[in-house]
């Protein structure tokens, strides 16, 4: 068997290696370089934009411009977690689950389940209660989006300038 041998699948009754020369196997590691290293770029990425998101979500509904773009990731959120978490799971982010897969290919692999709880441990070093930071989330995810709701709409039904 070659000792820079990249690929092997067995094809019905026989075996097919496909082997490179011995100065390929630098080339090899360089490519491997380049993939990590895009690998670590989408780990900044999802850490920074999702960790954004998640702040916009809990105080976006504060500033009257940016009140509807809160109210949209609001319920883009509620969808993920409620909608696509019928088939994933109660919580289902696809960010997170993006996060995780790249995590994965980085050699992390006891993720917890609270995307909070990893942003907690990761940006601070502290361990939290999973139960705890799941419960948090809930009331503050529920009491954003009702921020945004009355600020959006309810407000402006209720007070009205009646002509």
């Amino acid at each position: 068997m070659c000792k820079h041998q990249i690929f092997s699948a067995i094809n019905h009754c026989c075996t097919i290696n496909f082997c490179l020369p011995e100065n390929c196997c630098i080339f090899i590691k360089i490519i491997e370089r380049i993939v990590m290293f895009w690998y670590h770029l989408l780990d900044y990425f999802f850490l920074s934009f999702h960790t954004v998101f998640t702040l916009f979500n809990i105080l976006g509904w504060i500033w009257k411009k940016t009140r509807l773009a809160n109210f949209i990731t609001l319920t883009l959120t509620a969808f993920s977690w409620f909608g696509l978490g019928i088939f994933y799971g109660f919580g289902y982010c696809f960010l997170t689950d993006w996060h995780w897969q790249v995590l994965h290919k980085l050699g992390h692999h006891d993720l917890p389940y609270s995307y909070i709880k990893y942003l907690i441990f990761r940006l601070l070093g502290i361990n939290v209660n999973e139960e705890l930071v799941e419960t948090l989330t809930i009331v503050v995810f529920v009491l954003a989006f009702m921020l945004s709701i009355w600020f959006n709409f309810a407000k402006k039904i209720f007070f009205r300038k009646k002509p």
